[in-house]
């Protein structure tokens, strides 16, 4: 069967295609022209193309020599490509015997630029247990490294690193690629609103607040091949959705004093939820880590807490779970509400169908403030629905003189 091309995608100054490989193995095909460079040559069922954004840029070029680096047992020979100055390697390549790099045609393989526009494209890599003796498997840092971006490997195998009888010292000369993650803000929820002394809306409508695109390895897709995956959607995104929800309201309209009514709300994410998320689309999510991205088998890692909407790439307060207890007062002559937020996390295919079906969603409430009504407004002498801790005393309320729900 022939290679399988996805549509070029693009990731700031760099344009990729993901080549699937039917039969897995090495690619023994060239790319096709319009600018292709293959950045890395084994692989079991992808590999990556790249080729500059700009058809005038610089991004992309052909190595500036080889260098022979050794020969294993089975009588391959190991190539290291010299990059030019500025520019980053992913993998060093086996060759039969009798293959020169140097006298073939430059256009199938590339080096990337480290930097361009303010953002680093390459990020230097770590180093796994080798497989093979003195080959040491290329694969993306576990760490922040003060680098925003998705840092992978250019194909699912990686790259590797020739290391004759021991590991590379600091860091081998390869890198892995870090591509700037596609984010895109939505309308956000419309807050709910008191016309009267009714009960305003239990809930409002799911509203998409952030879009984070991220390539397909960084999803586990189990109801998709990998072949289709790359015909179909070679990016995925996660959607962040939010919507109010009513949890506590007091119609005091008929009364002068104020009144009062507990609370008490779980917030957070749970580990039980999360586990059975991250079982399902492959992606952590935790108070401590954030929302994290950690595609072994496709040698990717990413940390996209603070492209939809969180306050940090890790240690994100929003997602620490805990019981929340207080209550609402509402002063004489108006009827006051609380409502929380509710966040919904889902991984969508290109094709707008959610991975993992309609429960592959995690929603969760997050650690964060409330939002309060009133009807009437507040007149400018203090009197406004607020929060009450237990520990200030609680007034009276409609329902006896304790708060409910505690």
């Amino acid at each position: 069967m022939d290679p399988v091309y996805s549509r070029p995608v693009r990731f700031g100054a760099l344009t990729l295609r993901f080549t699937g490989l039917p039969q897995g193995g090495p690619r023994l095909d060239e790319p096709n022209g319009e600018g292709w460079r293959a950045l890395n040559k084994e692989a079991g069922s992808w590999i990556l193309e790249a080729r500059d954004t700009d058809p005038h840029g610089d991004m992309v070029r052909p190595a500036a020599d080889w260098e022979k680096l050794g020969e294993l047992p089975t009588g391959d020979v190991v190539w290291r490509m010299v990059p030019p100055d500025g520019y980053r390697t992913f993998s060093d390549f086996l060759l039969a015997p009798g293959q020169d790099p140097r006298h073939g045609p430059d256009e199938v393989f590339g080096c990337v630029k480290e930097s361009h526009g303010g953002f680093t494209y390459a990020h230097p890599a770590d180093v796994a247990t080798p497989v093979i003796a003195d080959l040491w498997p290329v694969v993306a840092p576990d760490h922040w490294c003060g680098t925003n971006g998705i840092r992978m490997t250019p194909s699912d195998i990686g790259g590797f690193c020739w290391s004759p009888g021991a590991k590379p010292v600091d860091r081998p000369p390869m890198h892995v690629l870090n591509l700037p993650i596609g984010t895109q803000r939505g309308t956000g929820s419309k807050k709910p609103l008191m016309d009267g002394f009714g009960r305003p809306a239990d809930v409002t409508n799911w509203a998409r607040e952030q879009v984070a695109t991220v390539p397909f390895p960084a999803v586990k897709d189990s109801d998709r091949s990998v072949l289709r995956q790359i015909r179909r959607s070679p990016v995925y995104t996660i959607q962040r959705d939010a919507q109010y929800r009513l949890e506590k309201y007091i119609d005091n309209e008929h009364r002068d004093t104020a009144q009062s009514v507990g609370y008490s709300v779980t917030k957070g994410v749970s580990q039980i939820r999360t586990a059975t998320w991250r079982a399902r689309v492959g992606i952590s999510v935790t108070a401590k880590g954030g929302i994290d991205i950690e595609a072994v088998d496709a040698g990717l890692r990413a940390t996209v807490s603070v492209e939809l909407g969180y306050s940090s790439a890790t240690g994100v307060s929003e997602l620490v779970s805990r019981t929340d207890t207080g209550a609402l007062r509402v002063p004489g002559r108006h009827a006051g509400a609380m409502y929380s937020v509710t966040h919904r996390l889902t991984a969508f295919r290109e094709d707008g169908t959610p991975v993992g079906g309609a429960a592959g969603s995690l929603t969760f409430t997050p650690d964060q403030d409330y939002y309060f009504v009133q009807y009437p407004e507040a007149d400018g002498d203090g009197n406004s629905v607020e929060k009450l801790s237990l520990g200030e005393g609680v007034f009276g309320n409609r329902h006896g003189g304790v708060p409910d729900s505690l």
